[in-house]
């Protein structure tokens, strides 16, 4: 088959589909849910049917991989010598926006680095480990990993298992003093995994509602208990409150536990309760599933309660339910490098539960899968930081003035929560912004599917000019493995603020002829590099005690 001569009708099987999309959009659709409650629109099933239902009509004998290929065996698909594959994400972008260049929110970069969190289960807090002196596994996640890499964890606690009315009663003196260590650390958030752990939320809320005590609960068997929503969300987070956390820290996350599907009742109580949510969604994209399939949403909206997913999955996937092998967590670094190229889906996610560190073979690929995120520039953040990016993506706000200027620039407004600062967008595009007259922008990093650009305010404008505009060049943050707090440009002094949780690094551009000032204080450049477009980046550092406190500088051309 000579591929140019059915390009045509290829065509029109895209323009079909593309029409049936944005007429679907014009109306009040119809959204259905799966069995895992993922949505499914009546435009993804439409668009769904004309594209595939064209192609098996213009080639019977060459198989087609979509959203639906996940239903394909791999032992099948890997004999295939040709197939369609339809790229939903490229494919919606066109059937909407009709081909325009439009910006992105992003939810996976701050400041134009990946960035990095690390978010831990309490499953296993009692376990021993299989090393010399039998520790607990939490007292080797502790020193072998909280304690040794010093960036940003949320680590969380079952009480059913921990507390003096659980499971181990007699060993809970010593698990609450492990427990206590870990939360006094200063670059650990605290979470909550539950009282007794719900295998099935909604089969133990249905429970709950009904009045329902099954003989085989659908949670830890401890002692006389029966399922309660209140119980197992606010009850072990004022536990944790009242005995394990030290002064002037609280429970902020609530990390779903078993099967990950609350009910949007329990979604509601974590709001209720004043804490964020995280876990499930199942992305394990990797080398022997590269599917799309396997990269879940940031999240998923329940009776108007969002219910956020952890950007990647833990070792419990890749152990196969920790059956073995129990190196198969360093497998994620494969998740890792497939949402991060060739278009940045997620970010970084070190997810796994406390029991990972009982195994020998487990411990040494949790040292892998850490060092690798580390060697890479990313940009270190809590997992609560995280989590209201994702609650603000749900409601950005973009816009394009239609009335143009005679020059042809385009202006682009935007509107966002308090936390997310990252829009992307076609290079092509972002050489041609109009910095001086963009207030909110200090500057981008250039990326692989287009560039991020950095915002300092929730509501703000930015100018992309006609490619024959010669504009100024302004001194520009090019990144930084911490959050831009403010900025502004007045005449030739550009002010800001930056903060991180680890020891800083802030990269600017087009400052070879600046000076740059920390308060009094005048900052010399680590290092000096050019690019191939022969741009002069200067790499300014800060130690960690500094960056963690935000630091004023000045820039002065």
């Amino acid at each position: 088959m000579r591929y140019r001569s059915i390009l045509p009708d290829v065509l029109k099987i895209a323009d079909a589909a593309s029409e049936k999309v944005l007429s679907i959009y014009m109306t009040d659709f119809k959204v259905d849910f799966k069995a895992d409650e993922s949505p499914i629109t009546a435009a993804d099933v439409a668009s769904h049917r004309v594209i595939v239902e064209g192609l098996r009509n213009l080639s019977h004998d060459i198989p087609v991989l979509s959203e639906e290929g996940a239903k394909i065996p791999w032992s099948e698909r890997k004999q295939w010598r040709r197939f369609w594959l339809i790229d939903p994400i490229e494919f919606y972008r066109k059937a909407i926006g009709r081909g325009q260049t439009m910006p992105r929110a992003d939810v996976s970069t701050e400041t134009g680095r990946r960035m990095l969190l690390v978010h831990i289960d309490g499953d296993g807090f009692a376990s021993r480990a299989e090393i010399p002196g039998a520790p607990f596994a939490a007292e080797v996640m502790y020193r072998d990993f909280i304690k040794r890499y010093a960036v940003p964890h949320t680590v969380s606690v079952i009480e059913g298992e921990v507390g003096p009315e659980g499971l181990y009663p007699e060993l809970s003196p010593t698990l609450e003093r492990i427990a206590r260590s870990i939360f006094k650390l200063g670059h650990v958030e605290i979470a909550t995994h539950s009282y007794s752990h719900p295998f099935f939320w909604r089969t133990a809320v249905r429970n709950e509602q009904q009045g329902i005590k099954p003989r085989n609960k659908p949670h830890l068997p401890l002692k006389g208990y029966h399922f309660s929503l209140k119980r197992d969300i606010w009850g072990s987070a004022s536990y944790i409150n009242r005995r394990l956390a030290p002064p002037g820290k609280k429970t902020s996350v609530f990390l779903w536990t078993g099967d990950c599907v609350p009910a949007w009742e329990a979604v509601a109580e974590t709001a209720a309760a004043g804490m964020l949510n995280m876990n499930g969604g199942d992305t394990t994209i990797n080398r022997s599933e590269p599917t799309l399939t396997l990269v879940a949403p940031f999240s998923l909206r329940k009776n108007g309660h969002l219910q956020v997913y952890a950007p990647n999955q833990n070792e419990n996937v890749y152990t196969h339910d920790w059956t073995g092998p129990f190196y198969g967590f360093d497998k994620v670094i494969e998740t890792f490098e497939m949402t991060e190229s060739p278009r940045r889906l997620k970010p970084i996610n070190i997810y796994y539960h406390t029991y990972s560190a009982s195994k020998h073979s487990a411990i040494a690929a949790l040292h892998k899968v850490y060092r690798y995120a580390l060697k890479h520039r990313v940009t270190p953040v809590y997992s609560s930081e995280y989590l209201r990016k994702a609650i603000d993506f749900e409601d950005f706000v973009l816009a394009r003035e239609v009335r143009r200027p005679a020059d042809g620039s385009t202006r682009w407004h935007y509107s966002s929560g308090k936390h997310l600062r990252t829009l992307r967008l076609r290079r092509s595009e972002t050489d041609q912004i109009d910095w001086q007259l963009s207030p909110g922008l200090p500057g981008r990093e250039l990326g692989v599917e287009g560039d991020y650009l950095h915002l300092t305010a929730q509501t703000g404008t930015f100018l992309v000019r006609p490619s024959t505009f010669n504009k100024a060049t302004v001194p520009l943050v090019r990144n930084g493995n911490g959050r831009i707090t403010y900025f502004k440009r007045s005449g030739q002094v550009t002010r800001l603020g930056f903060t991180a949780h680890v020891k800083g690094i802030l990269e600017l551009e087009h400052a070879k002829q600046c000076r740059v000032k920390s308060g009094r204080k005048t900052l010399r450049a680590a290092t000096r590099r050019t690019t191939k477009g022969g741009n002069d980046l200067h790499r300014y550092g800060f130690k960690r005690a500094q960056a963690k406190k935000e630091q004023h500088l000045s820039i002065s051309c």
